[in-house]
């Protein structure tokens, strides 16, 4: 074995090794999951801090807990999409308990909780109505998450859901960006080259 072969030998390990790195890291970067955050504050709109937040759904099999800091925030990362119970409880304040809190792929859902002084065996139910995060306040990224409840109330012609895209935001029935230049003559430019990649298939 010459010192040429084992030169390129290492060269290709270790370019298999930064190839694995990349794709490691990429692929933790697109999880598709979710987070749920809020502050949990009394009916005067003092936070509450100590308070303990848990996020449950059972046919999951999916518990956490979390507890507000001094600023009264929570925050749950790496969520699963799906629907979830959340419930806050805190000494002097009756137990809140929401329902249906939907966690959207790759979104930010706030849920605030405002506790009522009481008894911890006391119980509030609060149920949310699914649709919670449909506006982004939490960035200024472009896009939208469907929940089913929409697809199924939408009038849409054939239950295309490909046809939902067009609620996206900047989405062009021709494909361009919305609020961007178009060059004189693309269409037309785009139209001849259509007709010409017809008339050869054909």
């Amino acid at each position: 074995m010459t010192f040429g072969n084992c030169k390129s030998k290492g060269l290709l390990a270790i370019f298999a090794v930064v190839i694995s790195i990349v794709l490691a890291g990429s692929a933790t970067a697109q999880t598709g999951s979710a987070t749920i955050q809020g502050t949990v504050t009394d009916q005067q709109g003092a936070v509450v801090a100590g308070a303990t937040v848990k996020l449950v759904n059972e046919s999951r099999g999916f518990n956490r807990t979390a507890v507000t800091s001094s600023s009264g925030a929570y925050s749950f990362s790496s969520v699963p999409p799906d629907t979830y119970q959340l419930t806050v409880e805190a000494n002097g304040f009756k137990k809140l308990v929401q329902s249906s809190v939907t966690a959207l792929v790759d979104k930010t859902t706030s849920i605030d909780a405002m506790l009522e002084p009481g008894a911890v065996t006391e119980v509030v139910n609060v149920a949310a109505d699914g649709l919670e995060s449909i506006v982004n306040t939490q960035d200024a990224s472009l896009g939208n998450n469907f929940v089913s409840r929409q697809i199924l109330q939408l009038p849409l012609q054939g239950r295309n859901v490909a046809n939902l895209l067009s609620l996206q935001a900047a989405v062009t029935p021709d494909g361009s960006v919305a609020g961007g230049r178009r060059r004189a003559g693309s269409s037309a430019n785009t139209r001849r080259l259509a007709s010409a990649t017809a008339s050869t298939a054909a």
